[in-house]
């Protein structure tokens, strides 16, 4: 087929076998703007026009060079010099398609239980396998080459509707607004908040100490501070537990941050959550029959707004400015390995985003992204003393691994072959890179004048997943600091609880309920029952495991 359409349109033939060869590299990218399901919505950014025309111009842009060099190597070159040409490119065309069905199978480290620990390790043995067996087909088609190009051209051919049908759709998104509303659902136009949410007033007058929630994604219990590894110095996290209320049997409220952060937000152990639209999580509670909108409950933004509380909120894989826009003054959401972290606000952003999602490495670029912006936001908020709420979940702890704890730099390459010797350990690394943030938190907020003036909370959603493959344990236990304002004075408390009752905790401090780490040791054995270890200890008497510091 592709020979008799070559015969009668050379041009075009060539033309669509580089379409075909740009859409196959671009695959994430038309994947994430053109065919996502409802959860994908959910954990993506918001699509815009500006959107869909950077992809417009990345693959036609992309066709075009092709195009050109075929044209160059077409009438330059001899035969032999041609054929080479497309042997070299045959790897080229692959690693991205390989890459995108690896992952689409989930072939990463979960599934491979071997000594590839790290993603981009299993990403880089991919690429290697391409490299091996495009130099076996070269091998082999020395002596076909006439049947290999045949087979080439005939694939390419075959997915070369799929790319004009690809550019067509770009096109009209890029053009239509509404199309991409249409496409997206009824939200699509929310944008990240910026300014004071309708129903929210001034301050209430009388002092009121602020609180910060700081939820540090995947932040460990035993490994960082009941087992650490020899060495491993986390002395911001060691000074904030040595003036606060530190907990050393705070329970995980679930296994994975889909599910465990509706249980915090809410209060209300749930029994499922799942992701169904670009502003919709519908959650199942333990005792209930059906999923609801997790925006039906009283979850800790309305509690508040109720209030007349301010607040902000940086977000991780939530989209939490899009769930919580009506309450929140301030918000900023960072979605991870997205081929856009955050909306574009110009074109040339979104093209740099997505000319990322070619090269392997682009879901680590985006995380450092992340991090540097989250960091930046989450700084700014907490020391800002107008607001009396702030909501952090970020990602310091968490993979991939980006960050060296020795050079205390980011790279989204140096780290596999520090990897390939540590192994998981490089978690580690990760558990500097949040202490190095709480430090810098700390000193803004005391640069600022807030701190003295501000509660922080300290916890995570679940504790290292991976665990049980650096030491063979997995612990249920969760980090829980509590530093009130104005006090100095630390204690430790050793009786079990679970880590649900942080929302009602935060409603409790900013009702002023709760004055000093003494109070929250009773306030918790009277409103989490599993924290009463004696009758003694129900009625307010420090029980045996609380260590006063």
């Amino acid at each position: 087929m592709s020979n008799r359409l070559e015969r009668i349109c050379p041009r075009l033939v060539e033309l669509l076998y580089c379409i075909s060869i740009a859409n196959l590299n671009l695959v994430f990218l038309t994947a994430e703007l053109l065919y996502p399901d409802r959860s994908d919505l959910y954990f993506t950014a918001v699509r815009s026009s500006t959107s869909y025309a950077s992809g417009l111009i990345l693959l036609s842009g992309m066709a075009v060079s092709a195009w050109a060099v075929f044209q160059i190597v077409r009438t330059r070159f001899g035969r032999r010099t041609r054929i080479i040409a497309i042997y070299a490119s045959v790897p080229l065309i692959l690693v991205t398609p390989l890459d995108f069905l690896r992952r689409s199978l989930d072939l990463t480290v979960s599934r491979i239980e071997a000594a590839l620990i790290d993603e981009t390790l299993v990403a880089a043995v991919v690429i290697a396998l391409v490299l091996a067996a495009a130099v076996g087909v070269a091998v082999v088609a020395v002596r076909s080459s006439a049947v290999t190009i045949k087979l080439i051209q005939a694939v390419l051919i075959v997915l070369a509707p799929l790319a004009v049908w690809n550019l067509v759709q770009l096109s009209w998104y890029a053009v239509s607004p509404d199309a991409v509303k249409a496409a997206d659902g009824p939200s699509a136009n929310v944008e990240a908040v910026s300014r004071p949410a309708a129903g929210t007033a001034a301050r209430p007058g009388g002092a009121r100490a602020r609180v910060v929630w700081l939820l540090i994604d995947e932040l460990d219990y035993r490994l960082l501070f009941e087992a650490r590894p020899q060495g491993l110095e986390l002395p911001a996290l060691d000074r904030l537990r040595g003036n606060a209320f530190f907990a050393t049997q705070a329970q995980q409220v679930g296994g994975n941050t889909l599910e465990a952060i509706p249980k915090l937000l809410t209060g209300i152990r749930m029994e499922q959550a799942k992701a169904a639209g670009q502003t919709l999580l519908l959650v199942k509670p333990e005792d209930a029959d059906e999923f609801k909108d997790i925006r039906a409950f009283d979850h800790i933004f309305r509690a508040l707004a109720a209030r007349r509380m301010r607040m902000a909120a940086v977000g991780f894989y939530h989209p939490y400015c899009r769930l919580f826009r009506a309450q929140l003054r301030w918000c900023q959401d960072n979605f991870f390995a997205t081929v856009e972290y955050a909306r574009a606000t110009s074109l040339s952003q979104a093209l740099a985003d997505q000319a990322r999602s070619i090269t392997p490495l682009f879901r680590r670029q985006n995380f450092i992204e992340i991090l540097e912006r989250s960091t930046a936001a989450a700084k700014a908020l907490a020391a800002d003393r107008e607001l009396d709420f702030v909501f952090l979940h970020v990602a310091h702890s968490h993979d991939p691994a980006v960050f060296d704890a020795e050079t205390r730099t980011f790279s989204s390459w140096r780290h596999i072959a520090k990897t390939v010797q540590q192994g998981p350990a490089r978690y580690f690394d990760g558990a500097v890179l949040a202490d190095l943030f709480v430090a810098e938190l700390i000193e803004t907020m005391e640069a600022a004048g807030s701190w003295s003036s501000t509660t922080l909370i300290l916890t995570t959603d679940h504790p290292w997943r991976s665990s049980p493959r650096y030491d063979g344990e997995k612990d249920r236990r969760v980090p829980f600091i509590v530093k009130f304002a104005g006090k100095r004075r630390g204690l430790e408390f050793s009786q079990p609880f679970d880590s649900i009752i942080t929302k009602a905790l935060v409603l409790a401090l900013l009702d002023g309920e709760i004055d000093g780490a003494q109070d929250l040791a009773g306030w918790i054995r009277r409103y989490d029952p599993a924290a009463n270890s004696s009758q003694q200890a129900m009625q307010g008497v420090p029980a045996s495991g609380e260590q006063t510091r």
